[in-house]
């Protein structure tokens, strides 16, 4: 299906569905989503999740946390992963 497809059904199904999800139909977007490779045409779909998201009171407001790191200048390889985590393994010290 091309990309031009997928936009005009969705207005279709827009316009159609006027009753809230359920889990199951939630859950469905999550999937159809997750199967979705490009990120334009992602984006209606991620659209619906976040709206309901915030329907719901899952999300209240989103925010970005800064992701600090603190090292000795003699180490390389120390970079923070965005999951708060270090690799230890890509550590090494310097001559």
């Amino acid at each position: 299906m091309l990309a031009e497809d997928l936009e005009e059904f969705e207005g279709y199904v827009q316009e159609a569905v006027k009753v809230p999800l359920e889990q199951h139909e939630f859950d469905a977007l999550v999937a159809e989503a997750n199967s979705i490779a490009d990120a334009d045409t992602r984006r209606a779909v991620m659209a619906k999740i976040e709206q309901i998201m915030r329907d719901e009171g899952v999300i209240i407001q989103p925010y970005w946390r800064a992701l600090y790191n603190h090292h000795v200048a003699g180490l390389i390889g120390v970079e923070k992963h965005p999951s708060n985590e270090f690799h230890y393994y890509k550590m090494a010290k310097t001559a």
